[in-house]
């Protein structure tokens, strides 16, 4: 007797715990009892409110039917609001369980309770195109959801999924949900070249994931895959590593000096966008510019087995470059050549100056990179010529005795003015060009020129410009670092750790956000991985700014380790003697090691500079989440007499 297939169409739904593979590694019990509460809690009396039907729970997944597209979404969308408001209640100390969700129209069979099919297919693989918090929507479910007002979703494109023969469309509803107004679409400019990917980002058609779980691409937001969801853990200290020296400037004139260092500066930029290499940062590279080192003994300072050096000469509406490759440990050199082209052909020029020193280097591109390093926020030469006077401007530095380079940025109001000139022209020019944007936003921002009692409120106009450009479908990674810096002063540590990691998953090379991502890391209670991500920093800016001294100091403070904090306190100070932050750390580390004549001078040297700073403010200036570590700060200054009210000390 042959037995008739029993099929049915259905709203198919699929949810899975983000990270769950991880999380179980490292808290297997704690996990699994936190998924079930979860499901049992959430997932499932919601799923049966929307009439819907739960299939299976398969470890961390659920599998549902709904008879309506518009039931599964609603049932989707406050599945997603509870586990979102579960995650901000969360404990500190365990990773928030976030989930996505795949939903798709199509036919089931059914086998009992169970059912199989392409549907059922389709949803599972859309699901993990899902951003944690996220909904991803199959075209044929989309095109059946009546919700008003309509929700968000983006429409991410065609996608070839696993074991399904024709491309999927998918729409994609982000972790912020039916919260946020929807945004007209704005209309593509066209796919541009190198650099920002507000351009692919406004046009909502793309969706990249990298091989292994690296990350995807969603609208506006940038979330970390399981793979890389903690940056430290996943560095490799041993891939192969280069420097790239600043190229000589052949034009002959001073004033021109911007254009050859922007050429340098853009090849380290992409390099660094390739994370099966290691990058020496810019400012480690220019702390050799104008110094004729041998390389080898470079490479032997900065632990790098490639070091890049070229030449840069603009005239004649022609620019010509020449570049080398050589293995550091040898001596050999392995590849050099010139290229020469009209000025207007500038990005075809950099672009083909990355591609052969990357294929020297013998690194394999994998498709995502290849697509980054292929796209470009400007076509404007002459706008892009602007914007290399602004970053050459706010990247100005300066040597001390001790040999140490630090970054001031706006060092003089000349200088402030004639950034905010360049860049009024370069945008006059473009518009839409992303780089030039974001550097408007936060190029006054110089978090170490900041007084102790206007921390909190200098990092906070940051990070309303670095939102705006983030809402822009801009995403640089300092943009991020300024963002998490905001949310830890706002007291949302999880999502400033959350930033803060995926300024370091956009640019896997960079030493900022490595720095950043410590001084989140250790304020929201979690030092030793601050630590190793400053020693990441190191590794990546061997000649260690002044900046990253003075977080290393309240690294190692919050460590307990006060000699190492004074140390590194001191090394702040001698390479920028306006961060009162290192100065105040420094004091309260003397006092708990007993030198308190020492600990007393130091106060006296922050209350000179900020005469109403006193203990009941130590709170505003550093954000611990932890109690204890913010009472041993309190304490230690006590010790070393910061009066409770400054302004009572005079």
């Amino acid at each position: 007797m042959t037995v008739r297939e029993q099929r049915h169409l259905a709203a198919i739904f699929v949810l899975d715990v983000y990270g769950f593979s991880r999380l179980m590694a490292a808290d297997e019990s704690g996990t699994l009892a936190r998924v079930l509460k979860q499901q049992r809690d959430i997932i499932q009396p919601l799923i049966a409110s929307h009439d819907g039907r739960v299939v299976k729970l398969m470890g961390d997944g659920v599998l549902a039917e709904f008879p309506s597209v518009t039931a599964a979404v609603q049932s989707a969308v406050e599945i997603q609001k509870s586990v979102a408001r579960q995650a901000e209640d969360s404990s500190a100390d365990a990773d928030p369980l976030l989930v996505r969700i795949g939903i798709n129209l199509g036919e089931v069979i059914a086998d009992g309770t169970d059912i199989y099919g392409d549907g059922v297919n389709v949803a599972a693989r859309i699901e993990a195109l899902a951003q944690p918090g996220g909904i991803a929507l199959s075209g044929a479910a989309h095109a059946q959801l009546k919700i008003r007002p309509p929700l968000n979703f983006e429409d991410m494109g065609l996608h070839q999924v696993k074991n399904i023969p024709e491309p999927v469309q998918v729409f994609h509803l982000g972790a912020d949900l039916a919260e946020a107004a929807p945004r007209p679409a704005a209309a593509p400019a066209g796919v541009r070249r190198k650099g920002g990917l507000r351009a692919v980002l406004m046009a909502g058609c793309v969706a990249a994931v990298l091989a292994g779980g690296g990350w995807v691409l969603f609208g506006q937001t940038l979330w970390p895959g399981a793979a890389v969801a903690d940056p430290i853990a996943s560095f490799d200290p041993d891939k192969p590593s280069v420097v790239v020296l600043p190229f000589d400037d052949l034009t002959g004139q001073s004033d021109q000096k911007y254009f050859s260092d922007g050429i340098t500066d853009n090849l380290i930029t992409d390099l660094s966008r390739v994370g099966s290499l290691l990058v020496i940062a810019r400012h480690t590279s220019f702390a050799y510019q104008d110094k004729d080192a041998d390389l080898g003994a470079v490479a032997r300072d900065l632990g790098v087995k490639y070091v890049v050096t070229g030449s840069v000469q603009r005239a004649s509406g022609r620019v010509r470059i020449n570049a080398r490759v050589t293995e550091a440990d040898t001596g050999v050199q392995l590849w050099a050549d010139r290229f020469d082209r009209d000025a207007s052909d500038l990005f075809a020029l950099q672009d083909e100056v990355t591609s052969v020193v990357v294929s020297a280097l013998q690194v394999e591109l994998t498709q995502e990179e290849e697509r980054l390093l292929a796209l470009q926020d400007t076509d404007s030469v002459e706008a892009y010529d602007h914007y290399l006077k602004a970053r050459s401007l706010t990247l100005a530095s300066t040597e001390t005795d001790q040999g140490m380079r630090t970054r001031t940025v706006g060092a003089s109001a000349a200088d402030t003015a004639a950034t905010a000139q360049a860049l009024d022209q370069a945008l006059s020019l473009d518009p839409d060009f992303t780089r030039a944007q974001a550097l408007m936003q936060v190029q006054s921002f110089d978090l170490t020129s900041a007084s102790l009692l206007g921390t909190a409120k200098a990092i906070g106009a940051a990070d309303a410009k670095a939102r705006v450009a983030l809402d822009q479908g801009d995403i640089l990674p300092k943009l991020y670092s300024i963002h998490a810096m905001g949310l830890l002063f706002e007291g949302k540590y999880r999502k400033a750790i959350q930033n803060a990691r995926q300024s370091v998953i956009v640019d896997p090379n960079y030493a900022y956000g490595f720095a950043t991502l410590g001084w989140v890391l250790q304020f929201a209670g979690q030092s030793e991985d601050a630590l190793r991500a400053l020693q990441i920093a190191r590794r990546l800016d061997p000649h260690w700014p002044a900046l990253y001294a003075a977080v290393m100091a309240e690294v190692q403070f919050s460590l307990g380790d006060d000699a190492a904090a004074v140390e590194a306190a001191e090394t702040a100070l001698a390479g920028d003697p306006r961060n009162q932050r290192a100065r105040l750390y420094r004091a309260a580390a003397l006092a708990n090691l007993g030198r308190f004549d020492e600990a007393a001078a130091g106060i006296a040297d922050v209350l000179e500079a900020e005469l109403s700073f006193g203990l009941d403010d130590v709170p505003a200036v550093a954000p611990y989440q932890s109690a204890e570590t913010l009472n041993r700060l309190v304490s230690a200054l006590r010790l070393a007499g910061l009066p409770d009210d400054g302004a009572s000390s005079g």
